[in-house]
């Protein structure tokens, strides 16, 4: 029994030996640099806007002064780039009808119960939110190339005439807005302040809208 158990031991330590490099070979193998997938943005930013701003019932409802910044994640396995509009530093103020009475709230065509909401003019307050833009395959984002300008960190409250369709088309050559995007989601919140307001805050969402802003002054 000795001598087998003996013998036993000798093979099975040739067997150790034998197989020792290939252990050796498989752990040096593991510890190699593995190639990690593409990540992070690229932020285009700021550009300023003035613009009219319409509300559920397709009515120019408040006049908008923001600056709008574009981050864009890299190409997605089929092909397509996603773009995250920010509205950054932005303000409103109510139009009402125009003149100094009322006009439809912004959420006035909401189906939350918003009939018949009025707003008068000269209401101001803020709003921040993004849009989400899909551009299709086969157009490359050119870095520094959206728009004619960059207003730098100066918040300058000057329309330099960039809007989604400009920057879309001169950061990625040869795309048209609406045509080769998509917009596939957006969510903007308004909070507004001044005398007379029974609803102070809006959410225009492409998840459904909620709240809205109104008055008592018709």
């Amino acid at each position: 029994m000795e001598v087998s158990i003996k013998r036993a031991c000798l093979v099975l330590g040739a067997t150790a030996l034998a197989v020792a490099p290939m252990v050796a070979v498989s752990a040096s193998a593991a510890t190699k640099p593995q190639i990690k997938n593409v990540s992070g943005t690229f932020t285009d930013k700021p550009y300023t806007a003035t613009t009219p701003d319409s509300g559920s019932c397709g009515q120019n409802w408040a006049i908008d002064l923001y600056t709008r910044s574009f981050v864009v994640f890299p190409k997605a396995s089929d092909g397509t780039t996603k773009v995250v509009e920010h509205f950054n530093n932005a303000k409103f103020i109510t139009l009402g009808d125009g003149d100094t009475g009322s006009a439809e709230s912004p959420g006035a065509c909401d189906p939350d119960g918003n009939t018949d909401h009025m707003l008068r003019a000269g209401i101001s307050g803020t709003f921040s939110g993004t849009f989400t833009i899909i551009v299709n395959p086969g157009f490359t984002y050119d870095p520094g190339n959206g728009c004619g300008s960059n207003e730098g960190a100066s918040g300058a409250a000057v329309d330099d005439g960039c809007n989604d369709a400009t920057w879309v088309e001169m950061a990625f050559p040869g795309a048209t807005f609406n045509t080769d995007t998509n917009t596939t989601a957006y969510s903007l919140t308004y909070l507004a302040s001044g005398a007379g307001l029974i609803g102070n805050t809006w959410t225009d969402s492409s998840a459904g809208d909620s709240g809205d802003i109104y008055s008592s002054i018709t």
